[in-house]
């Protein structure tokens, strides 16, 4: 097979995580979380979940991908030769990424479709009335929800068959810097309305009357989700180690011996295929439910309650236990080369015992069991 190809910048690296860990919910979800749940204090919980819960499976998912230079998959067979199946971490991570960008590109549509609306003015409006009913008729119509889901995987597609320094890297690199540059326009505008005050208030004053353990759990699960961890997606991004690649179009790409348009075009068609399900859910699909949820909840259900937690327990005990120390010491000193001794030991500790309970609580919280 050809050499891999890979991202030329440590920009490049940059901005192509970010973007993978930048989404959305950062600015329609996260905020309201905040101010919600205790302020400036959830705030200081969130971080210290984030080091706890989400950073250790991201550094390792990171590592182990530049370790093996491959996909998640062969990756966990080359490191885990002993006939133990810890390859099917690779497995449930292209399931997630396949059910994730099956539900997420009908949520790219919808901001697609928003963009003529914004241009004609036809959602300029503060009355939720307004923007309320733009939004429901164009998830009711079958017919837009399609197209635009359409073209956002044919928009993604032709990014992935230029490959990573001409496809991936090169585009966020551009359109990164242009979303900091809206979100700081986005604050400007905000801090300009009537109340701005209250708003900030409500954001980041503390409250620690409202901190309770399920305001703990949420920030935990936050913490872990906003990261993209638990779906082998930062493996594929350490393979290439300046790197963002699809992960089903890499493990198509590469275990089956395909090209990468052939991969691209098979990876489009069943998100396509799945997609669809996720785009009628408003519509003609609207009755059409398996174990009590539409195809849209039931994706997303799937692959954050049950998927990508259980994927972060297992990197997690992959590396605690079955890789050991010596290893993950060496790669995260370069083979000697940085002296960092003191973090390895503390990232060891957090993956052999306390991250991987932390993932849990929140899977079973997720789940209704806790």
């Amino acid at each position: 097979m050809a050499k891999r190809d890979g991202f030329t910048s440590s920009f490049g690296v940059l901005a192509a995580t970010l973007g993978s860990a930048v989404g959305l919910g950062n600015i329609w979800k996260f905020p309201y979380m905040i101010g919600a749940n205790g302020g400036a204090g959830f705030l200081l919980i969130y971080l210290l979940a984030t080091l706890l819960v989400g950073l250790p499976v991201m550094i390792a998912e990171i590592t182990i991908g530049r370790q093996a230079k491959t996909n998640p998959i062969t990756a966990l067979q080359q490191m885990a030769p002993r006939g133990l199946p810890w390859w099917i971490i690779g497995v449930m991570g292209v399931i997630a990424a396949f059910l994730i960008m099956a539900f997420y590109s009908e949520v790219v549509a919808w901001v697609f479709a928003y963009v003529p609306k914004a241009i004609t003015g036809e959602i300029l409006s503060s009355d939720p009335k307004v923007t309320g009913s733009a939004f429901s008729a164009l998830i009711s119509d079958p017919v837009p929800s399609l197209v635009w889901q359409w073209g956002v995987l044919l928009f993604i597609g032709s990014i992935l068959l230029m490959g990573v320094s001409k496809g991936i890297e090169a585009v966020t690199k551009r359109l990164m810097p242009l979303l900091f540059i809206l979100l700081i326009v986005l604050c400007a505008f905000s801090l300009s309305l009537e109340k701005a005050g209250e708003a900030l208030q409500f954001l980041f004053r503390p409250d620690f009357s409202k901190i309770n353990g399920a305001v703990l759990l949420a920030a935990m699960g936050l913490a872990f989700f906003k990261l993209s961890v638990g779906m082998a997606t930062m493996m594929t991004y350490g393979s290439y180690f300046r790197d963002d690649q699809n992960v089903p179009v890499v493990v198509i790409h590469e275990r089956f011996a395909v090209s990468r348009k052939k991969a691209t075009l098979v990876t489009l068609l069943l998100v396509a295929l799945l997609g669809s399900t996720c785009a009628l859910t408003n519509s003609l699909m609207a009755d059409f439910k398996l174990f009590g949820m539409n195809m849209f909840d039931l994706f997303d259900y799937l692959s954050s309650n049950i998927l990508m937690p259980l994927g972060g327990i297992l990197i997690a005990l992959f590396v605690g236990w079955r890789w050991g120390y010596p290893a993950l010491q060496q790669a995260l000193s370069n083979h000697q080369q940085l002296h960092n001794q003191h973090l390895s030991r503390i990232l060891f500790v957090l993956l052999r015992f306390v991250t991987p309970l932390l993932i849990l609580t929140v899977m079973l919280h997720g789940l209704n069991v806790l």
